[in-house]
Parts: structure tokens; sequence; C-alpha cells
């Protein structure tokens, strides 16, 4: 089975709260990363709903940090003696992306990465 394609009426279904512009500048990144992560496994019929959860999520994810899909979230920048960094004591993006996308997929067996 291919990857189900998720349309902005399921993405508001299941709690999705990025408008319309921002869900479709970020679908198509969110669904290669939840593709990446599965990888090799693809969703079935029962793990359909989890699959658009997770690209949901990663939507979210990407919405509430601006639509970047993480670009400059480096933590840390030095250049000569200027120095700055981004760490706020709060979560990465990679780190919320992964806990979001992990949460929606956990139980479903789309995570295992064993290959025989």
């Amino acid at each position: 089975m291919s990857a189900p394609t998720l349309t902005y009426q399921r993405y508001r279904e299941l709690g999705g709260s990025a408008g319309e512009d921002a869900f479709a500048a970020s679908l198509p990144w969110a669904s290669r990363h939840v593709a990446a992560v599965c990888w090799p496994n693809e969703p079935a019929s029962d793990t359909e709903g989890a699959w658009l959860a997770a690209v949901a999520a990663a939507i979210d994810v990407d919405a509430e940090w601006g639509g970047t899909h993480g670009a400059g979230d480096s933590g840390s920048l030095s250049i000569g003696g200027f120095s700055t960094s981004g760490g706020s004591g709060g979560e990465s993006f990679a780190d919320e992306l992964s806990h979001a996308v992990s949460d929606a997929l956990a139980g479903t067996g789309l995570l295992c990465r064993v290959v025989v």
C-alpha cells in the first residue's frame, strides 16, 4: 500500500491547528519526514490513521516553529568573537518533532526498523 495523503479537512478532524496555507506548505515535507522515520515500513489499512496523525503532528510542530522545517534550529552559532545561542531551556525543533511523530505512531509497528 502506498502512503495515504492527508487532506486539510482530515487534518482539522485530527485536531490540526495550522491554517490552510501553512498546511499546504508543510504537507510535502511532513509526509517525507514520516516516511523516512517509518522506513522500511509502509502503512497498512490498520495503521493508516496513525500515519496520517503523524503527518498532522509534524505539520503542527512545523507551524509552531514558523514553517521553517527546522532550519535555523542549530542551537548555537559562533563566528569569530560573536556568539549566540537559541537555547531557551525548552525542546529543540527536532526534539518536539520526534516526540510528536513517535507519539502518533506508538504501538503501530511502523517505527520498527528490523530488516530481514
